[in-house]
């Protein structure tokens, strides 16, 4: 991948695309944009919500204390994840929505 395969491929995955979509997007294998997204430990949104629904499912069938904990910790961080992206994502929306001088959906004039 280039630099410029990377930073897009980044900038994707926290716009909520899919890897599959990514993939296509770039021209590139699948398994090379999976790879190169786990390597910078970015998630797709798909990949979050299996990676959360995942550990939830351990966490109830662990019984060892100290695994449960970390299980949670790491259901809070995906979560976190998540909200971090739509955050950022929300403020490019706002920051385009202004250069073009249109209003949200709902407050059209």
């Amino acid at each position: 991948m280039t630099d410029e395969q990377k930073a897009i491929a980044l900038l994707m995955v926290k716009e909520g695309k899919t890897i599959v979509s990514i993939s296509e997007d770039l021209g590139l294998d699948w398994d090379v944009i999976t790879g190169f997204v786990h390597s910078e430990d970015a998630l797709s949104w798909l990949g979050a919500k299996n990676r959360i629904t995942h550990r939830l499912n351990r966490l109830k069938e662990e019984n060892d204390p100290a695994v449960r904990e970390r299980l949670a910790d790491e259901v809070y961080d995906i979560v976190n994840y998540i909200y971090y992206s739509g955050k950022e994502m929300g403020r490019a929306i706002d920051d385009a929505r202004k250069a073009l001088g249109s209003k949200p959906a709902g407050l059209a004039e």
